[in-house]
């Protein structure tokens, strides 16, 4: 691809998951900031017993994907590589789009910009409205001495951070989730990834970059003959705006996960499936 190798998945779903075995409508997922196409697991299951092909891939910068040096690392840039990673593997056909946090921001734009590629939306609690920024980011902004104090700083203060917090905030069921084993997992993935080459200069461009709260006016840009599922966890700290959202985009269905923070898919995916199989079944082909 232009800017690098994009490491992807193109899942079917099997004759035991689904007899059609992916007669109906790809399902793309776009992963969030830290994460990369593992954080679909507890949801890939559910899309092919509905008979979807599922395709999973890295943004630049994690996973198995490249990390371009000279890149903007803003939305456009995560949103193109979309464009270009599903045009390459799937010709025009329209998809169901599907993003979380960052990736529902991602998500958001690109069904904007790209309604012909678009069937339906689901956005689940995107970024670009209302983020709480830590103050590190401030930091980042101020020439130079951001880059080099995050360049000789950042990876042990984030290794540091990781093992002291294990994803606390993302959680609302945080202890459930730690008796479970999945925080364990979830920090070796994430540690994983602070080693990556290039991992961290991409961190630091997309934090300085990304447009973590000014998406709103581009999100009110998505035709009406789209249909668009807004989900988001009642107790989610990570990401707020549904209200917002839901202003610019009246014409969204919303579904408000009880008892979950901004992971809910690993909190209680079974109350997200419910949510998707209405709207994905109200919205037939």
């Amino acid at each position: 691809m232009k800017d690098g190798k994009t490491y992807y998945q193109w899942i079917k779903p099997t004759k035991d998951e689904h007899k059609d075995q992916g007669t109906t409508e790809v399902v793309v997922l776009v992963h969030g900031l830290t994460w990369w196409n593992f954080v679909w697991d507890p949801i890939v299951p559910f899309f092919h017993s509905r008979g979807h092909s599922v395709l999973t891939f890295d943004l630049y910068g994690r996973g198995r994907s490249d990390a371009p040096g000279v890149a903007s690392y803003n939305v456009d840039f995560y949103v193109e590589q979309t464009r270009e990673l599903i045009e390459k593997v799937l010709g025009n056909q329209k998809v169901i789009l599907c993003g979380m946090s960052m990736g529902g921001a991602i998500t958001g734009v690109f069904t904007s910009k790209y309604p012909q590629m678009v069937s339906k939306a689901i956005l689940m609690c995107p970024a670009g409205i209302q983020v709480p920024l830590p103050g590190i980011v401030s930091f980042l902004s101020i020439p130079l001495i951001g880059w080099l104090g995050f360049k000789y700083a950042g990876k042990s203060s984030l290794i540091e951070q990781t093992k002291r917090d294990r994803f606390k905030e993302n959680f609302h069921q945080f202890q459930k989730c730690l008796d479970s084993g999945l925080i364990d997992e979830l920090e070796q993935n994430v540690l994983w990834l602070f080693e990556k080459p290039g991992f961290l200069d991409c961190l630091f461009y997309t934090l300085s970059n990304f447009e973590w709260n000014t998406l709103l006016p581009v999100y009110e840009g998505i035709k009406a003959d789209i249909p668009v599922l807004l989900l988001w966890g009642d107790n989610d700290v990570v990401c707020q705006g549904s209200e917002q959202f839901l202003k610019m985009v009246p014409h969204a269905k919303y579904g408000e996960l009880k008892n979950c923070g901004h992971a809910f898919l690993y909190e209680d995916s079974p109350q997200a499936e419910i949510f998707i199989s209405q709207f994905l079944d109200n919205h037939s082909n």
